[in-house]
């Protein structure tokens, strides 16, 4: 039995040290942590530091009563927050939830946690139509914080290691350039085979166009901004007027604004998300166009607009949220009958596509869109589609037509 002090103490085995550390008061009661440990005394001395440590970082619960839902909260907070973006954070409270939650496992001790309960999972996901996607945003996580309850000597091994992933079903695929956690602007994920990115055919592209200068609505600037640059939606959002220089014609890419944790602002991921954009003649027009509409909205609030306004920005000069650009885009299709397979952070392909159309090399496009490798360049636009079949077969038709 081990001795009713805190600290290290020698075990009954050659080599064996019991440690034992008091843990904060629940109520009227105090708890022990109390554990043995083989190694030399140094090791064990180290091994109740960090036990300590833990203890005053409010990290340690009792092995014995700790629940998945529990372990899986301090994992996120204590390993994941510091380092990750909101969005994500969020994404792995929802994801990660909505299955403990519907699976029963939320209240499931840690220890007791088998690699069959989370096999249920996975076969639950497919059974309703989810996506492969919607698999990995589970497994991957799931995988990873029970990786470091293994680390921290929480459970003897990780039952996610074992996991069976579903082959893809081919038939079913369809890449819409969406990430992790729906996270639009974080598309640079290439499509897998037999996957493809659906756009508008060309002429589709300068109908909408000329139809956003002749019916425009408020912010329908940034969906032509989209076209002319292929920036992300974050980026669009995150734009300053002093990353703009209109009079050579030139854009900077150096923050992205995102809508969770009441908005926020962040560098790119990668180094190549931090890039310059050379402007053609027709955008410099259209910055200059949005910039006279907002000469008049300071005109009508004197005093509001910040100095450093961003580009896309409420008549008032405040921000807007980055979602409701695409809610906006969504209800212009509809309005106008434009096929409704089209996201707004398409727009940023129908950029890309028009490049390659146009004799870019994959190299510069690269530089332009801010891929972080050439390979999702290239995976990307070779999997590009314009239009659906029917119109493709239709077109063909036309060219087989004899006067």
């Amino acid at each position: 039995m081990p001795p009713k002090v805190t600290g290290v103490t020698e075990g009954d085995l050659p080599g064996s040290w019991w440690i034992r550390v008091e843990l904060p008061k629940r109520g009227t009661r105090r708890e022990r942590h109390k554990e043995i440990f083989w190694g030399s005394q140094a090791d064990a001395e180290k091994r109740l530091t960090e036990l300590r440590r833990d203890r005053d970082l409010s990290r340690h619960v009792s092995k014995n009563k700790l629940t998945l839902g529990a372990y899986l909260e301090d994992w996120i907070v204590t390993v994941k927050e510091p380092d990750v973006r909101p969005g994500v954070i969020k994404g792995y409270r929802d994801h990660l939830g909505a299955q403990m939650r519907r699976s029963g496992l939320e209240d499931c001790l840690l220890n007791n946690l088998t690699t069959k309960d989370l096999q249920a999972i996975i076969t639950d996901l497919k059974e309703r139509g989810r996506s492969d996607n919607t698999v990995k945003n589970f497994v991957s996580p799931i995988t990873d914080a029970l990786n470091w309850a293994v680390k921290k000597k929480l459970i003897r091994s990780n039952p996610a290691l074992d996991l069976v992933i579903p082959k893809k079903d081919k038939a079913k695929i369809k890449f819409t350039g969406g990430n992790n956690w729906a996270d639009e602007e974080d598309e640079d994920e290439t499509p897998n085979e037999d996957e493809f990115v659906e756009i508008w055919p060309r002429e589709t592209v300068e109908d909408f166009l000329q139809k956003l200068k002749d019916e425009p609505v408020p912010y329908s600037e940034a969906f032509e901004l989209a076209i002319h640059t292929g920036l992300r939606r974050s980026e669009l959002a995150g734009l300053r007027w002093s990353a703009i220089d209109l009079e050579n014609g030139e854009l900077t890419v150096r923050r992205g604004r995102h809508d969770a944790e009441g908005g926020y602002t962040s560098a790119p991921k990668t180094k190549k998300g931090t890039r310059r954009i050379d402007l053609s003649p027709e955008t410099v027009g259209l910055l200059e166009r949005i910039q006279s509409i907002q000469n008049l909205h300071r005109m009508e609030v004197p005093g509001l607009w910040p100095k450093n306004a961003y580009v896309i920005s409420k008549p008032d000069g405040t921000t807007i949220r980055v979602e409701y650009l695409t809610k906006l885009f969504k209800k212009y299709l509809r309005l106008h009958n434009f096929p409704d397979y089209m996201t707004f952070h398409k727009l940023r392909h129908v950029h890309g596509t028009m490049l390659l159309e146009d004799g870019w090399d994959y190299k510069d496009i690269m530089e332009r869109l801010g891929h972080s490798s050439i390979t999702v360049t290239m995976n990307i636009y070779a999997h590009i589609r314009r239009g659906s079949q029917k119109e493709k077969v239709n077109h063909l038709g036309r060219l087989f037509r004899t006067k």
